[in-house]
């Protein structure tokens, strides 16, 4: 009886198992227009940080057969995709419903779509092979950010030590073009060696090591030239991203800025920041008292 409760569990969940990695989900076209089609693109289509956080449009006959869009404004941009009467948007693997699970039972899909009068007259869904997906972290098209992840500005991110993949993934979803590495003892050249080895040498890494409770006017100087030169955006890490990365966003704020220095004091108080203010009293102390009218003049007459 035993054996037979088991086998009877054991089947069914099989057959869960297999009917969630069989489904597809149903998209309807008929009637959109491309740009409507455009941006249920960017909403819903495959892209992973081996593509750039891009997905893909074929155009049958057309001199580039497959074009690569990170949003639907460069679809639109896109008079070749654009004038075609036929597109092949592509999908992603189909995973799991229930388990997540990314296997030998997930299979590539995509759509064909004609148009008529600028709308989707018709549309066609395809079915590809079983397809292998790699579960590595930042292969999903959502963004894995390092710990104390923050937009500074447009040109400028910080952030805590980030791993491997999350480097990957800064360069995928964030466009990140050099890096500032604030620690004493690690550096990130590995790291950013992988991610230059796929994308011929699309990361700029610095270094400056800095011990925490002794940052210096002279550390001040160098970390704003790099500011200044570095490809953007440029990411800026230490260890927890609170303190040398936090002093060193301050001194940006200040010179490229022209904030005041007790904005830029009061912005690394923040608790969101997670600065160690009974630690590391020294940092709001060197930004107190350096010669920011000297520091302006040399960083910004090299700038001209």
């Amino acid at each position: 009886m035993k054996k037979i409760q088991i086998c009877s569990i054991l089947c069914s969940l099989m057959i869960v198992f297999l009917v969630g990695c069989g489904g597809i989900p149903e998209y309807n076209y008929i009637g959109m227009t491309k740009a409507e089609v455009a941006a249920h693109l960017e909403k819903h289509a495959f892209r992973s940080r081996w593509s750039r956080n891009r997905f893909d449009i074929a155009v049958p006959r057309s001199k580039n057969f497959s074009h690569s869009f990170r949003n639907a404004q460069e679809v639109a941009k896109n008079q070749s995709v654009m004038s075609a009467d036929q597109w092949n948007c592509d999908f992603f693997p189909q995973r799991h419903w229930l388990l997540g699970w990314d296997g030998i039972f997930s299979r590539w899909h995509s759509y064909t779509l004609d148009f008529k009068n600028g709308r989707v007259a018709r549309q066609q869904k395809n079915t590809g092979l079983p397809y292998w997906v790699r579960g590595n972290a930042g292969q999903s098209p959502y963004p894995n950010y390092p710990k104390n992840f923050h937009k500074v500005n447009e040109n400028l991110y910080r952030s805590g030590q980030p791993d491997k993949d999350e480097f990957f993934s800064l360069y995928t979803f964030n466009g990140i073009r050099s890096v500032l590495n604030l620690r004493e003892n690690n550096s990130d050249k590995d790291e950013i060696n992988a991610i230059n080895r796929n994308w011929n040498n699309a990361v700029t890494l610095y270094e400056i090591p800095l011990d925490t409770g002794k940052i210096t006017e002279g550390d001040l100087y160098k970390i704003l030239t790099v500011i200044r030169d570095a490809p953007k955006p440029l990411l800026i890490h230490c260890w927890h991203g609170s303190d040398r990365t936090g002093c060193a966003v301050a001194a940006s704020r200040i010179i490229f800025e022209n904030w005041s220095v007790e904005d830029a004091v009061s912005e690394l108080m923040k608790p969101e920041y997670g600065h160690h203010k009974y630690i590391y009293t020294n940092i709001p102390e060197l930004l107190r008292k350096s010669d920011w009218k000297k520091i302006r003049a040399a960083i910004l007459r090299k700038e001209k």
